[in-house]
């Protein structure tokens, strides 16, 4: 059979982990589709590198080019109360613009409520 292409990126903060998963979906490319799970903890590690605007537009950017599907698992961490402490309030902040970003460029958006999926882009069509 096929090989399989299982990677698994593990490694100290700044090691170029983010470098290397774009660098991966170019390599990877016309060989399936991938699953991203979780960008929450992704966001999560590249804060403490530093700012996480440059990492996420890399993202965006290279999901935009690769010609394969690649399905991204997020949480919603909006919908709750603010939190109190600034580091919490920051990185919810961060999470909400990335989930936009990457809202942005997928062709699907799906959001599940109480074990319900509920599609939220291409938004369906009212009868």
């Amino acid at each position: 059979g096929r090989p399989a292409n299982n990677v698994l990126l593990t490694g100290a903060r700044g090691t170029g982990k983010s470098s290397l998963v774009r660098a991966g979906l170019n390599e990877y490319a016309a060989q399936g589709v991938r699953l991203i799970d979780c960008l929450t903890l992704w966001l999560s590690n590249v804060m403490a590198a530093g700012d996480p605007e440059p990492a996420v537009a890399g993202l965006c950017a290279a999901l935009a080019r690769t010609p394969d599907p690649v399905v991204l698992v997020t949480n919603e961490l909006g919908q709750g109360i603010v939190p109190e402490n600034a580091l919490a309030r920051r990185f919810r902040d961060a999470h909400g613009l990335m989930n936009q970003s990457v809202a942005a460029v997928a062709c699907e958006v799906w959001m599940a409520v109480s074990g319900l999926p509920l599609r939220l882009k291409p938004p369906r069509e009212m009868p």
